[in-house]
């Protein structure tokens, strides 16, 4: 890459080129040269009014939580990722490797559930819906190993197992049925087959060693060659000496 084009990338990512290109775009829906959007600015401060007594109402000390997949794994009151990583190995860089490789596939199964899908949990005393069941539903997936090539090592994201999988698995997993259907089952298998294909395709950045993989019960010829999770190791090596 030319160091003119990295400079334009690097502009193009800023938080001053973003703010001018959605100036851009708001001046244009405002002149009526959008075809899907229309902006009613007398509304603005009720829009306004509404957001701020909601926010008074549900977090009054204003610390409200932040938004994000690490908050949907803690619906129904359970801190999911914090039991898993007390479970983890206490090698940091594990750990690493399995939120990395967690998150991931849990952001691309997000889409929507549809009204009559629901996850039961059994410690939540509620069924979860939306985004929170499915994050539940694809945290317990990964924590049962549905995803992992090694047994002995249930936490874990292998490029074969991706590229391996049938919508039978992940309805069993997300307990889809009859009266539990769940939309885009065969898009959201179908999505994680291409992230296997992407992960096997780039063995620079998805093989690098885990300490796991030297397991004595994980033979040479019997390891996965490419981990989601390994994400972690060649970011880490990009990051230099800490």
């Amino acid at each position: 890459m030319s160091d003119d084009l990295q400079s334009v990338l690097t502009w193009l990512r800023s938080p001053e080129a973003i703010r001018q290109r959605c100036e851009m775009l708001y001046g244009a829906v405002l002149a009526g040269e959008s075809p899907h959007f229309t902006v009613h600015e007398e509304q603005l401060a009720m829009a306004v009014d509404y957001v701020l007594a909601e926010l008074q109402a549900n977090y009054p000390d204003l610390a409200v939580p932040y938004h994000s997949r690490w908050r949907h794994f803690a619906a129904g009151g359970r801190e999911r990722w914090a039991e898993l990583a007390a479970s983890l190995d206490s090698d940091p860089l594990e750990r690493g490797r399995s939120a990395i490789e967690l998150v991931i596939v849990s952001v691309l199964l997000d889409a929507g559930a549809g009204p009559d899908w629901h996850y039961h949990d059994p410690l939540c005393p509620q069924a979860l819906v939306r985004s929170e069941g499915l994050a539940a539903a694809s945290f317990d997936w990964y924590r049962h190993g549905g995803l992992s090539g090694l047994p002995e090592q249930p936490w874990r994201v292998d490029a074969s197992v991706l590229q391996q999988l049938d919508p039978a698995a992940l309805q069993d997993a997300f307990q889809v049925g009859p009266d539990n259907p769940l939309l885009g089952v065969d898009g959201r298998v179908q999505l994680l087959h291409r992230l296997g294909a992407a992960v096997a395709a780039q063995p620079e950045i998805f093989s690098a060693p885990s300490r796991l993989d030297t397991h004595p019960s994980s033979r040479p010829s019997s390891r996965p060659s490419a981990r989601l999770g390994s994400l972690f190791d060649y970011l880490l090596q990009l990051a230099g000496p800490q």
